[in-house]
């Protein structure tokens, strides 16, 4: 049986490429829908087909019950739940398109067996998550909730998220029984599974996951050949215009200068990054880590003074700390490549980017957008084979 499935607010595909991922579940997306014009020609671009560009909230129960859907993939916007942000909740109009598609699922004559929702941190304390609640308990969901991070499957990259899952399959309601209702902050049974099967051949990194458990970012990052080979038309305002492929992506000397004490910086041995945001390059704080020359920083298994830098360990991850901005610019750290973030997203190799799509725009759809192999572990807790 094909799974049929409606992803809302697409994005650029990473829950669709999380549901094409598991192969062996045979899922196919019917249609998917999205306001954000760029974004859709991301997707058009690497599917072919292309959302629909229309309000989610204009949608109505009979309109979507003509798709037949069996799962429904949900990915709303984050600015009402933001810690940075005003946190509005069910007051601020982001919001408007999700409630009103809870109203519209209430009246559905044929409603989805499973539905998938993501969002950041800060979403389960949210009253939009109550309403989110009582709706699928009074129309006899099971419901599974998580906040899971790509590092928790191995990954080296920290971007927790809220995951809800919700069905009515009869595997999926006898496992909800049996377990807490609380907020897990471990993956699901089984997920080594999942990234073994569908994502460790795919992406190459099976060597490295096999030996270790957790992969280094050295598997994520383009080669030298690579990077030569990024197209130099790329506008990067950030960096100071345009430059030889590899140059274009150096931290200048001022941002290192007026932020060396707030940047994370990292070495390709490393397993962990910080979480990428839309705001990537153009800010320094808290949008995504940068990282030093392979080679670089030597004997990262232990904290080690090199006198004006050194690698400092927190728990079991590690982090370069330096003692001024000079030490920071002889390490010529630089910012990862969207074709590396789009790998820590566990996206496949043919995912590209229209030639038009500046490096800025990238990093912007990319930090909106999620891991498909947290994704794809979830699926198949709702899909059981």
């Amino acid at each position: 049986m094909v799974v049929r499935a409606l992803e809302f607010y697409s994005g650029v595909g990473g829950l669709r490429y999380a549901l094409e991922a598991m192969e062996d579940r045979g899922g196919e997306v019917v249609a998917a829908f999205d306001i954000n014009d760029m974004a859709n020609d991301v997707y058009q671009h690497n599917f072919g087909d292309r959302p629909q560009q229309r309000n989610i909230a204009a949608l109505t129960a009979d309109e979507l019950d003509e798709w037949k859907a069996d799962l429904w993939m949900m990915s709303p916007p984050c600015q009402p739940y933001t810690r940075n942000g005003l946190k509005k909740d069910v007051e601020d109009g982001r919001a408007e398109s999700f409630l009103e598609l809870l109203v519209q699922l209430e009246r559905m004559a044929h409603p989805p067996v499973s539905i998938l929702v993501e969002n950041v941190v800060g979403f389960e304390t949210s009253r939009t998550r109550g309403k989110l609640l009582h709706m699928l308990e009074s129309e006899g969901y099971a419901i599974e909730e998580y906040i899971l991070s790509p590092i928790d499957l191995g990954i080296p990259y920290t971007r927790p998220r809220y995951f809800l899952l919700a069905s009515r399959c009869g595997k999926f309601r006898a496992r909800c029984y049996e377990s807490t209702c609380e907020v897990r902050i471990k993956p699901p049974r089984e997920w080594e599974n999942v990234v073994e099967k569908h994502f460790a051949p795919r992406l190459r990194y099976m060597h490295s996951w096999e030996r270790t458990g957790r992969l280094a970012l050295k598997d994520f990052l383009q080669s030298e050949e690579e990077l030569q080979g990024n197209d130099a038309s790329l506008e990067v305002e950030a960096m100071g215009g345009l430059h030889a492929p590899r140059e274009s992506y150096l931290v200048p000397d001022k941002v290192l200068h007026a932020h060396w004490r707030v940047l994370d910086v990292v070495s390709p041995h490393f397993t962990r990054c910080t979480c990428f945001t839309k705001s990537y390059s153009r800010y320094a704080k808290g949008t995504g880590s940068i990282i030093v020359q392979a080679g670089t920083v030597r004997n990262v298994e232990k904290p080690q003074n090199f006198g004006t830098f050194w690698i400092a360990k927190q728990g079991e991850f590690h982090g370069i700390k330096v003692a001024s901005p000079e030490a920071l610019i002889t390490l010529k750290p630089r910012y990862f490549t969207a074709r590396e973030i789009a790998n820590l997203h566990c996206f496949p190799d043919s995912f590209s980017f229209p030639s038009y799509i500046t490096l800025k725009q990238q990093y912007a759809l990319l930090g909106n957008s999620l891991n498909s192999a947290v994704v794809a572990t979830l699926l198949g807790q709702l899909f059981p084979l």
